[in-house]
């Protein structure tokens, strides 16, 4: 019998899947979000943002004190939220937002667009939805902010790009050249 953490994360799965079946949904959705005629649909941020809203409208939960805790502190603090039925908006530096929640007690599902890289639609179809071993997004979480310019591309490769070589590539490059990687947002709500 499934427990109550894969029913919630599978359910939210669902729900995206059927709000945003096609890149054309995602573009009318994000259109109709931001208020525009013209968006991009790789856009981190703004598909963060309607992918937060369409697990469910509750307001967010910002992580309180954010500013007095460590990067290490941050990463675990997200680690903690994974525990139970929360969806977690995270916006790292230089510049990604994206979100992720558990679909059981071991894996995760991290749904994100990346800026003139890849749309949604692109990340969930080749990404098998996003799904990943919970410990292995929590490693790497911990590696991307751990200072360290070996281990933070390593970790954003794992975290934010598919077996694609040009997508690889474009992830390795972006975040080669920042001189840290920081968790500089955290929010949450239950699924």
């Amino acid at each position: 019998m499934p427990s109550f953490l894969e029913i919630q994360g599978i359910t939210a799965l669902n729900r995206i899947a059927t709000a945003i079946p096609s890149t054309s949904k995602l573009t009318a959705k994000l259109m109709e979000q931001n208020s525009m005629s013209n968006t991009n649909i790789s856009s981190c941020n703004m598909t963060a943002s309607l992918l937060f809203n369409t697990i469910n409208n509750a307001p967010p939960q910002p992580v309180q004190g954010i500013g007095t805790l460590s990067q290490k502190a941050r990463a675990d603090r997200i680690a903690s939220l994974l525990n139970t039925a929360n969806v977690v908006y995270v916006n790292i530096t230089p510049d990604h937002h994206f979100i992720v929640f558990p679909i059981s007690e071991t894996k995760v599902s991290i749904l994100q667009g990346f800026q003139d890289v890849y749309n949604f639609r692109q990340w969930y179809e080749k990404s098998n939805q996003g799904k990943m071993d919970k410990s292995a997004f929590n490693t790497n979480m911990r590696k991307l902010v751990s200072g360290d310019q070996a281990s933070r591309v390593t970790a954003a490769r794992d975290l934010f790009s598919y077996a694609d070589a040009a997508v690889i590539g474009e992830i390795a490059a972006y975040f080669m050249n920042p001189p840290a990687c920081q968790i500089s947002q955290i929010a949450y709500k239950a699924i």
